[in-house]
């Protein structure tokens, strides 16, 4: 009985060990991504900043927009094309696997370049993308 509990803790220690490395896997890149930022991902986006928040199994991806009004990209970011899309780029994305496999749920956060206001928010969460 003894052998058996404390084969027992052991697996849950080994468990916690390789979920602390992998949320410490999980920060380091947000980190490493965050520090290449501004990244332009196109004439009017660009990314500054990913934050990982392992509290809420949360990627959250910041983005600025700038070249049209605020109105137009909140009709953009808040269009059901727009989130279809963004929710066809996680499932489809092989980058992403890791953090799918986890349970990940990934926001996308959209700001005006410009004033600063917040112009959308997508959630894509594993029942999105499984």
């Amino acid at each position: 009985m003894k052998k058996i509990l404390f084969i027992c803790m052991l697996c849950s220690l080994l468990c916690t060990a390789c979920q602390m490395s992998r949320e410490k896997s999980f920060a380091k890149a947000a980190e490493e991504l965050t520090k290449q930022c501004p990244i332009a991902i196109d004439p009017n986006t660009d990314l500054d900043s990913l934050v990982y928040n392992p509290q809420d199994s949360l990627y959250q991806y910041y983005y600025s927009l700038q070249g049209a009004s605020d109105n137009d990209f909140t009709n953009l970011v808040t269009s059901p094309l727009f989130i279809e899309r963004i929710k066809e780029n996680v499932i489809n994305s092989v980058d992403m696997k890791p953090y799918k496999e986890y349970g990940m749920t990934f926001v996308y956060k959209y700001y005006s370049k410009n004033s600063k206001k917040l112009l959308g928010t997508i959630v894509i969460t594993p029942s999105d993308y499984n």
